[in-house]
């Protein structure tokens, strides 16, 4: 059974819809090139040898910062059905504004939760041939730094988004751009830089991002929403609020990259109790009894 096939058997609504919510939503939608690239290569820095070994097969020699922007890209060029409808909605997770995650219906329609999920799966059954495994790990590597990524639109009852308009050194923007790339790329840093001006070897640290839950990530990012918006100012996003708010972008980055490396070192390394797809179906399992007594 090839990805596309599982994702829709296991979650056949996802795909018997074109609209993804009939009420207000917010998404968490993706860092730009720069950030992903500075996501993976973080997570290159925290591979076991055993994962690293692993994943070079699986990519034929890539790395992962040169595959950390596919997912994106396949989206922007491929006109085909799946790129176009099915796809795109593995690049974030919306839930009505201002309710939690846990709570929401969020996962039955599909979102890049879901999509973690599955990918996780895939990847670590015996079943997967090398190609399709190929492909959940160029999508999941995508995915984990899209869930880290804090701001974005709303989105209406049509499903159109509604961008949050702003000056961002005095050209019109919206919020959720400048969190996607003008605060990443502000700093004038290659990806290799960056990623080495963020990324951490404080194990306690790596220690303290690794145990939380990928639930636990998702609601990160929606609180951070919250006080992102309600401290917008109404004038011109200038040098002050890059200052302000760009030690909020390297956590994020250096939270995502930590992250990563602890999923695909769970999945191709040493197996550890309880497994991280052991950890999600538990989690699966306890979102669908909060949303079956709702």
């Amino acid at each position: 059974m090839n990805c596309f096939a599982l994702f829709r058997w296991r979650y056949p609504s996802l795909l018997a819809t074109g609209v993804l919510f009939m009420m207000a939503t917010t998404q968490v939608f993706a860092f730009g090139p720069t950030g992903h690239r500075v996501v993976a290569r973080i997570a290159e820095n925290h591979l076991t040898p055993e994962a690293q070994a692993k994943i070079q097969e699986l990519l034929k020699g890539q790395k992962l910062s040169e595959i950390a922007t596919w997912a994106a890209e396949k989206g922007a060029t491929d006109d085909s059905r799946f790129w176009k409808n099915a796809s795109t909605h593995w690049h974030s997770v919306a839930v009505p504004e201002g309710e939690p995650y846990r709570k929401s219906l969020a996962g039955r329609k599909g979102d890049a939760f879901v999509a973690l999920e599955t990918f996780v799966r895939v990847l670590k059954s015996p079943k997967t041939n090398p190609s399709k495994k190929a492909f959940a790990l160029k999508f999941l590597t995508h995915v984990i730094g899209d869930l880290h990524q804090p701001v974005q639109p709303l989105v209406d009852n049509e499903g159109e988004r509604q961008l949050l308009e702003v000056s961002w050194m005095g050209k019109e923007s919206s919020l959720s751009h400048v969190w996607d790339e003008g605060l990443v790329d502000h700093q004038r840093l290659s990806f290799t830089e960056l990623a080495d001006f963020v990324d951490t070897k404080n194990e306690s640290i790596i220690r303290r991002y690794q145990k939380k839950a990928p639930i636990e990530w998702v609601e990160e990012s929606l609180d951070l929403r919250k006080k992102i918006i309600r401290s917008k100012p109404e004038s011109d996003l200038d040098d002050k609020y890059a200052l302000k708010y760009f030690p909020v972008v390297k956590t994020q980055l250096r939270k995502a990259g930590v992250r990563l490396a602890g999923v695909l070192n769970e999945i191709f390394g040493e197996p550890k109790e309880p497994g991280f797809d052991v950890q999600l179906e538990q989690q699966a399992a306890n979102l669908g009894q909060v949303r079956r007594q709702q």
